[in-house]
């Protein structure tokens, strides 16, 4: 059966021409799936592009790319063969972005003869793409693929502007199964990949051996965590064959700031408190981190990388906001206790 790319786009309405844009959203890939692919992948090098109708919208511009096949996995394609590859124009339409001359891991769904890609699917250039490549080569070989695959990473560059992950190599994952026994341990490699070959059906807490400036942040099996704490992670195998799960974790700084807000009439939904960058004169900048506080008035702003920071709560759809705190946060430092009041 042919697969289809699964997105999901929001309309906004664009008053000037109006006209409609579309932003791109991409419902949530299984965690442990062994088929989580599409029709066909293969490594390709794209040779040639021109503009043509896209059937995902109607009239929707979109782009066909010629592109050569160097290395096939899944597909009829063959090597040296030139495929027809759609996708949208890139942004709201989940079209990806693809470079004249760049070499990319294509994951991709057929369509009229050629295949349709785009920002929803594991599509990536190949630089950004050696653990899929790995358990492609193995699906390819007829060799069954481990039953759990990770990728640990780090945002090295957390500031107001920028954000840049990197691969987190030499650090030690750990698997303590919630029934008991004795954990199962690996360790990243230089991709920031980790492999659990084989693993008994079950519940398992996942333990980072991190820096103590770093903490977990995000994860693709539960979004942005709570308190730093990533959730079980169930193994299940169908027929006791492989689970072929496969969990990505991102890492940033683990600096925090949390106190309580002192709101006469205080209703939780009403309020947020931010961590704002300052400039010289510490007078607020750009908004670093935000939180919300709960029915009780504590809150906690986290992953704040070192600097000074401006702390202030304000009152959500209005102008009312408390005067700043001036916090000073060095590398990984929880600071806790601070009190915002608004009288």
């Amino acid at each position: 059966m042919r697969k289809t790319i699964t997105a999901i786009c929001t309309v906004l309405i664009l008053l000037a021409s109006g006209k409609v844009a579309q932003a791109c959203s991409c419902t949530v890939h299984p965690v442990c799936d062994p088929h989580r692919y599409l029709d066909a992948d293969f490594i390709g090098e794209v040779i040639s592009s021109e503009n043509v109708k896209y059937q995902l919208f109607d009239d929707w511009p979109g782009v066909l790319f010629q592109v050569r096949v160097l290395e096939n996995f899944r597909g009829n394609q063959k090597v040296g063969e030139i495929v027809k590859v759609f996708t949208g124009q890139g942004g709201g339409d989940c079209g990806y972005r693809f470079k004249i001359g760049s070499k990319y891991l294509i994951d991709a769904a057929e369509k009229d003869g050629g295949f349709e890609t785009g920002h929803c699917t594991r599509t990536a250039p190949i630089e950004e793409s050696q653990v899929e490549l790995r358990l492609l080569r193995t699906i390819a070989a007829g060799k069954k693929v481990p039953d759990l695959t990770g990728i640990l990473s780090q945002n090295i560059g957390l500031t107001p502007e920028t954000s840049e992950n990197k691969p987190f190599s030499n650090i030690r994952v750990s698997l303590q199964p919630v029934a008991g026994g004795q954990a199962f341990e690996s360790t990243t490699d230089i991709f920031g990949s980790f492999t659990f070959p084989i693993l008994p059906s079950g519940r398992y807490r996942i333990h980072l051996e991190l820096p103590s400036d770093f903490s977990p942040a995000w994860s693709n099996y539960s979004g942005f965590l709570r308190d730093d704490r990533l959730p079980l992670l169930i193994i299940k195998k169908s027929n006791e064959e492989f689970a072929a799960c496969h969990i990505e974790i991102l890492t940033e700084t683990s600096g925090s700031i949390s106190g309580i807000i002192q709101v006469p009439g205080y209703k939780s939904n009403h309020w947020t408190v931010e961590a704002n960058s300052v400039d010289t004169h510490n007078e607020p900048e750009d908004t670093v981190g935000e939180a919300y506080p709960d029915a009780k008035g504590f809150f906690r702003l986290s992953h704040l990388p070192a600097g000074r920071y401006a702390v202030q709560i304000v009152k959500r759809g209005t102008f009312i906001e408390s005067a700043p705190q001036i916090v000073d946060l060095k590398d990984g430092e929880k600071k806790t206790g601070l009190i915002l009041k608004i009288q």
